[in-house]
């Protein structure tokens, strides 16, 4: 709850009072879950009086599925702020720990699966929650089973793992405690090293029109500089706490 919470107000003071609705897709499940954790609370200080119930229900989408002429119309709100703030989010998640992303107080994830019924009064609601507490293993697989039939395709994430120079660097200061400038040092160990000799260290990419780089790199560059003579040979200088 408290990492959904930080994640609300360093999103907000990027955006601040400009107008970014194409963000609003990537951050449903952060939304949803913002809002069941302060319905939980208000309800737990306050009583069920103050519950939002009555008044917020389920969000309404006008198609089944999304259409091509929606991320369509996506891409054309890509910009350098939105740019920005999809960054932000994939980095506030790279920051946090396995345990709470896959938390629904972070980020609540729900499949919607059409329901079928020989009579309309199969069922008393349009839209029914189902807990996790109270699934049982047989439901639990006729989900499963669902859920593989109802998806449609796989969402490719392109050039995953991969690092740009400031992240590159950032680690590498990191492990061995010395500064290490994306625009100095990087460059002269990609040098010294022909990184783009080696296909398992970098690659191009030419979306970006930039290198990228890969964790085996960081690893390699942590081993080698952590040898004086080594940081000696590339930088042609003995150093003070390697400045």
């Amino acid at each position: 709850m408290k990492a959904n919470i930080k994640f609300f107000i360093l999103l907000r003071n990027k955006i601040e009072h400009r107008f970014a609705p194409a963000i609003d897709l990537r951050i449903l499940g952060e939304c949803q879950a913002f809002l069941f954790n302060f319905e939980g609370l208000i309800t737990s200080r306050f009583s069920d009086y103050y519950s939002l119930n009555s008044s917020i229900a389920i969000p309404l989408r006008a198609v089944q599925c999304q259409q091509h002429w929606e991320v369509d119309a996506q891409k054309k709100l890509l910009s350098r702020h939105f740019q920005e703030l999809k960054d932000f989010v994939a980095e506030y998640n790279r920051s946090l720990p396995e345990a709470i992303l896959a938390d629904q107080n972070y980020v609540y994830k729900i499949y919607l699966i059409p329901m079928t019924g020989n009579h309309r009064r199969s069922s008393d609601l349009a839209v029914q929650c189902i807990s996790n507490d109270e699934t049982n293993p047989e439901l639990a697989e006729a989900l499963d089973r669902a859920i593989i039939l109802t998806k449609k395709e796989r969402v490719h994430v392109a050039n995953p793992g991969t690092l740009r120079p400031k992240a590159v660097c950032e680690q590498v200061a990191k492990s061995l405690g010395i500064k290490f400038s994306p625009t100095y040092h990087h460059p002269k160990v990609c040098m010294h090293y022909q990184v783009k000799a080696h296909p398992e260290w970098s690659q191009y990419d030419e979306a970006h029109h930039d290198t990228i780089y890969t964790q085996a790199w960081v690893d390699f560059l942590t081993k080698k500089l952590a040898k004086q003579t080594e940081w000696d040979k590339i930088f042609q200088k003995k150093t003070s706490g390697r400045e």
